[in-house]
């Protein structure tokens, strides 16, 4: 045990399939239930200025629907669920800092989702900084208990973020609901080999958690002393 308490940071060796068209095995999606004026990658996601009375940038938030995630060493497979959080400091003066650890999703009818496995485009974690004009993009994958682990399980869940900016922190809670679509053909899978999720940066520590909230088991049990190699696939196409 290190003295950073088993905080993981994984380098990441993935591949991950490009699904171009709808799945039949998947009739739902997750979109916001609030400020959904904006998208990520065609994804429908809430969009926050920040700070509201004195906007100099803004939170952009969406859910990619469930992943699968494999341990090739481990020989297993979870299900989790995928949120993604674009901070844009477009006019702050300083640097503002998103702490990777309080963001949290809560499961409607199941409670906090517990601790995720993190993954950013640079170094830092779990502390993200965003500099003056700089935009950085968050994935978060919440590991999903048995019985909770396809989206038919899921009716809906919120995600609690804090970002700290110029003159405040800001603090949000943003809900998804969860909408049924028509089911349309299989798609054709694309693979490109090589290509990483969002660079080397994961952080991930089973044993994290605020004092005040009670979490379930963690369902991903690992050594710090060797860092697992994981790949991350999309279970369903989100529209």
């Amino acid at each position: 045990m290190t003295t950073n308490a088993g905080r993981l940071r994984f380098a990441a060796s993935l591949c991950l399939p490009m699904l171009l068209a709808g799945c039949v095995e998947s009739a739902y999606v997750y979109r916001p239930a609030e400020q959904a004026t904006a998208t990520i990658e065609g994804t429908t996601a809430a969009r926050y200025l920040i700070p509201p009375e004195a906007p100099a940038g803004d939170v952009r938030i969406a859910s990619f629907g469930l992943m699968d995630i494999e341990q090739p060493e481990r020989d297993r497979e979870i299900a989790a669920l995928h949120v993604r959080l674009v901070v844009s400091n477009d006019a702050g003066q300083k640097t503002w800092v998103l702490d990777t650890r309080q963001v949290r999703a809560e499961l409607r009818g199941a409670g906090d989702a517990g601790v995720p496995l993190v993954s950013a485009g640079s170094g830092g974690l779990p502390l993200v900084q965003i500099q003056p004009g700089k935009v950085r993009t968050i994935d978060f994958f919440y590991p999903l208990p048995t019985g909770m682990d396809e989206p038919d399980r899921i009716p809906a869940f919120d995600v609690v973020w804090k970002v700290e900016t110029d003159s405040r922190l800001v603090a949000e809670r943003t809900p998804f609901e969860r909408i049924e679509i028509e089911p349309a053909p299989p798609p054709p899978t694309y693979v490109v080999p090589g290509v990483g999720w969002y660079g080397p940066y994961w952080w991930y520590d089973p044993w994290y958690y605020p004092s005040a909230l009670i979490v379930r088991p963690s369902v991903i049990v690992t050594s710090p002393a060797s860092p697992p190699r994981v790949t991350v696939r999309p279970r369903h196409r989100m529209r």
